[in-house]
This record gives structure tokens, C-alpha cells and sequence, in this order.
């Protein structure tokens, strides 16, 4: 049967989620309202140069493509079945300038984060009939950080798909990920067996797969080790559970074998795959990055390890599984911290318990509420950076109203997949706001080549680049268009075919005229 959630219980979820989905849009709030005059709010904070990025792949789904293209390399490449969640996100607003884009950005994000909330507590009611329980699970999954603020760098500051909290407010896919992760975990062990579920989990495991092709080999490992648990518990195979697993893994390899096959045929693809290399932390910093958390988990452990029920073994495995993952010399090692956050919340919430048992019944509160303040100031520190990048007037956060009006002359007059040259910052911007113009350098992954890419724009608009090589350096890239911020950098020798087809105070846009 499905856990019994009473209709009291669901008030508080909503009004609960609520708030911490509203807290954790703050900062984007304060972007708008404090933006210095002169500046335009990208609606970007947290980790803006993969924001826009995502941005410039909805670009493309909102031009009508469902095929990806990397938009901050000029070599030209075939379309590829990638990045389905954001395109598909663009198609919401077919032709949509990139404000509106943003909107539906926040809106999935907003969406998504508040129903992992909503199915966090739905979990821990499979796992324990106490409201208390419960409601510790939720608080601490949607609140509660580590010890980062103590050393200044842990993970609980810097990976924020290892936390829940920064995964609200970053991006409009982490939410989503680590809901599909806990709704197929769950689903695939401790959800009645009724038929409709074989479809849900062929088409959650598809979608997570297409979102994060990482996060199917953490729900695998989290559920086949908890089908070990069952076998070694009752000593018999749970064939329906095994069935289960079945179908997610016939729903998620087949796209596994697309990706590998892509990267093995797409020589662009397969150069960018090479360089999104993402290694995990250092253990240490794991565990400041947990903080708290890992000695409520421990105690929550051993609670579950003197118990006879087995549903409880579930988050114990599955946070033992995605750690042992995490230690194997994986290029995306650190994306496999996505959701490790949720199994060991659900682990501290029992710990929790039994601590505030042992006080008496007015204590608990301030128990819980003492540790969750504790918990909680890592992701205030993340919330006070946002707004003082903004302040700072950070340069991937804010556009200044000549590049905003740069941006708007490149949507109208300069064609899709044309190839624009501009400066390190700029032209992080130009792929989201440019009309899907594509830049010589622009992303420290999504740009071949990058870092002899990076040196090569720096040294062409820095002056360090003799003047026979500036001139003919537009065409070693096919460049049709350039920009130059002359109050900023250096303004470069251009090839003759070049003139001045735009300018706005110090920001001016040459383009090449047909010969």
C-alpha cells in the first residue's frame, strides 16, 4: 500500500516547499532589484558562464530544433539528440527572446524543486509512519548544508548538485535530476506492485537518462544493491523488484549505447566529451562539505541496523552505493555527487529522532531548530554571494546596457550559427542573447580546444598578438562578425573586408562586407 499522508500533512509540505523554494530564489530577486543603473540583470547567478550556456541550448530548442549543436565552438558540426530537457524547454516559447527564455528557466526550476521537495516527504513516509520523522527528512533535505563556512571551500560551496539547497537554486535540471533519482529508487523497491508502474519507470528512467546520463548508473546501483538486501533478508529473489530494474535498464542503456556511439562518430562531440572532465573533491573536504549531517546519518544507521524492518536499509544502501561510485576514476566524477544529499538526509532525520528523544518533548524543537540554523549558513553564504556579484558587478552576471543593446543588434541582424569574435567575457553571452551566433571561445568545456582557444582571444585583444597575426586571425575561424570593447581592451588590426557596422559608446561591432 502507499504511504498514509493525511490531508493536514500535505498543507504543510506545500506551504513548507513554499518557502524554501521561495528562500532560494531570493538572490535572483535581489539581481533584479539590485542591479547599478546602467546594467542589465541576466538573471544568472550561481556558476553564470554554464547558466548561460543553458541559456543558448534553449535558444536553439525555441528556434524549433530538437537536435543539439555546441554553440560556443565555431567548427561546425552535425546536430546531435542531447540536451533533450533544456531544447525541449526553449520549444515552451517558440521564437522567444531570451528574457522570456529566462522566465521559463526559473519556472522549471521553481517547479521541479518544489515537487523533489513534495516527493522527499512522500519518501519518508514509505520509510516511517512519524510525522516527526517526516517532517525532519524535508527540513533537513531542504535546508540543512555543511561546514564549508568553517574552511572556506567544501563541497556544500562548490559542487551544488551534492547539496539540495544550491541544487534549487543554480539551475532548472539539478531539482529535476534529484526527483527522478528518488521517485525511480523508491519506485523500483518499496512501491506497491501495480502495473502502471513498469511504464512510469521506463519513462523516468528514459528522462533521467536524457537529463543526466551519469545519474541511471547511481539509481542502479542504489536499487540492485537494495534487491542484495532483500535476497539476503528473506533469502528468496524478489523477481517483480528484478522485473523493475529490468525495464529501467532497458530503458536507459539503449540511450547510454547513443551517447557512446555519438562520442565515437561526432569528431566535435567526442572533443568536447574528451575535455568535460570533472574530478570529485578530496575526501576531507566531504566530509566538512556534509558537516552534521554525517553523524546524525551515522547514528540513523545504526538505528536502522537494530531494527527489523527492511525498508529502512534503503537509504543506507543507496548512500554506500553512490559514495563507492564517487571513488572510481570517472572523468564526470564529481557529477556523481548529484542526489547523495537525499539518502543521507533521510539517514540524519532518524538519527535525529533518536537524539530528540532522549530530551524532553519542549527541548526537541529547539534542537532541531539550533542544528538546522548550524546547517543552514553555507547556503546563506551562497545566497550573499549571489547578490554581491551582482553588487560587484560581475561581468557573467550583469550586462552592461551597450552589450545588451549589442546583443539585441546580433539577434537582428546576424544569422543563427554565424560565427561571432568577441572577448573571454563577452562572448560567454553572445550564444544565449545573440540569436544563436556561435563564438570563437566562449565556455571552458563547451569550447574545443579550450584553453590554446582562451589564450589566443586574450592575446588577440590584448595587444600581445603581433599585428600580421591579428589581421588573420578572424579567418582562421570563418569569424563574420567582431566585437570590440574599446574602454576595456585593446581595439585589434581588422582584415580589410571588415567595417564598422554598429556601435553604442565604447562597445562597436565590425562586420565583414561580401568582397
Amino acid at each position: 500500500m502507499l504511504p498514509a499522508i493525511t490531508r493536514r500533512e500535505w498543507g504543510w509540505v506545500i506551504r513548507t516547499a513554499a518557502l524554501i523554494v521561495a528562500l532560494a530564489s531570493l538572490p535572483y530577486l535581489a539581481g533584479w532589484m539590485l542591479a547599478p543603473a546602467g546594467y542589465r540583470f541576466t538573471g544568472l547567478l550561481i556558476n553564470p558562464i554554464d547558466g548561460h550556456s543553458y541559456l543558448a541550448k534553449m535558444g536553439q530548442g525555441a528556434a524549433g530544433s530538437w537536435l543539439f549543436h555546441l554553440p560556443y565552438t565555431s567548427e561546425r558540426h552535425e546536430g546531435v539528440f542531447m540536451f533533450t530537457y533544456h531544447l525541449a524547454l526553449g520549444h515552451l516559447v517558440p521564437g522567444g527572446a531570451p528574457v522570456a527564455l529566462v522566465w521559463v528557466y526559473h519556472l522549471a526550476r521553481v517547479v521541479f524543486g518544489s515537487a523533489l521537495l513534495a516527493a522527499v516527504y512522500g519518501a519518508a513516509a514509505t520509510l516511517s509512519s512519524s510525522v516527526s520523522y517526516r517532517r525532519s527528512a524535508l527540513l533537513l533535505v531542504g535546508l540543512a548544508s555543511g561546514l564549508g563556512w568553517l574552511v572556506g571551500t567544501s563541497p556544500d560551496l562548490t559542487v551544488p548538485e551534492a547539496v539540495t539547497f544550491p541544487s534549487l537554486m543554480v539551475n532548472a535540471h539539478f531539482g529535476l535530476t534529484a526527483l527522478l533519482m528518488l521517485l525511480l529508487v523508491f519506485g523500483m523497491t518499496l512501491a506497491p506492485l501495480y502495473r502502471g508502474w513498469w511504464a512510469a519507470i521506463a519513462v523516468g528512467s528514459a528522462c533521467l537518462t536524457m537529463i543526466q546520463p551519469f545519474a541511471p548508473l547511481v539509481v542502479g546501483v542504489a536499487a540492485g544493491s537494495w534487491l542484495v538486501v532483500g535476497y539476503l533478508w528473506e533469502r528468496r529473489l524478489p523477481w517483480p523488484h528484478i522485473g523493475r530494474l529490468v525495464v529501467f535498464a532497458g530503458s536507459s542503456v539503449p540511450l547510454l549505447i547513443y551517447f557512446w556511439w555519438v562520442a565515437r562518430t561526432n569528431p566535435q562531440i567526442g572533443r568536447w566529451m574528451e575535455q568535460n572532465v570533472t574530478p570529485s573533491p578530496p575526501a576531507w573536504q566531504w566530509l566538512v562539505g556534509y558537516g552534521l549531517l554525517l553523524p546524525l546519518a551515522a547514528a540513523g544507521a545504526w538505528r536502522v541496523v537494530q531494527r527489523r524492518g527492511r525498508a529502512g536499509w534503503l537509504p543506507l544502501v543507496w548512500a554506500a552505493g553512490q559514495i563507492a561510485l564517487m571513488m572510481l576514476p570517472m572523468p564526470l566524477q564529481r557529477r556523481l555527487s548529484t542526489g547523495l544529499h537525499l539518502p543521507i538526509c533521510l539517514l540524519a532525520a532518524t538519527g535525529l529522532e533518536a537524539v530528540a528523544s532522549r530530551l524532553r518533548a519542549r527541548s526537541r524543537p529547539w534542537l532541531k531548530a539550533g542544528l538546522l540554523s548550524i546547517m543552514f549558513i553555507s547556503n546563506l553564504l551562497i545566497m550573499l554571494a549571489g547578490a554581491s556579484a551582482v553588487l560587484n558587478r560581475n561581468p557573467y552576471v550583469l550586462l552592461t546596457d551597450d552589450q545588451w543593446a549589442a546583443m539585441e543588434w546580433l539577434r537582428e541582424n546576424v544569422a543563427a550559427e554565424s560565427v561571432v569574435l568577441a572577448d573571454v567575457e563577452l562572448a560567454t553571452a553572445v550564444p544565449a542573447w545573440g540569436g544563436g551566433a556561435r563564438v570563437v571561445y566562449g565556455h571552458p568545456f563547451e569550447t574545443l580546444d579550450t584553453e590554446a582557444r582562451r589564450r589566443a582571444v586574450e592575446d588577440y585583444y590584448s595587444g600581445r598578438m603581433a599585428t600580421a597575426e591579428q589581421i588573420a586571425f578572424p579567418g582562421r575561424f570563418g569569424v563574420g562578425v567582431i566585437l570590440v570593447q574599446s574602454d576595456r581592451l585593446s581595439t585589434p588590426a581588422l582584415p580589410p573586408e571588415f567595417e564598422q557596422a554598429w556601435r553604442s559608446g565604447p562597445l562597436v561591432i565590425y562586420r565583414a562586407e561580401p568582397s
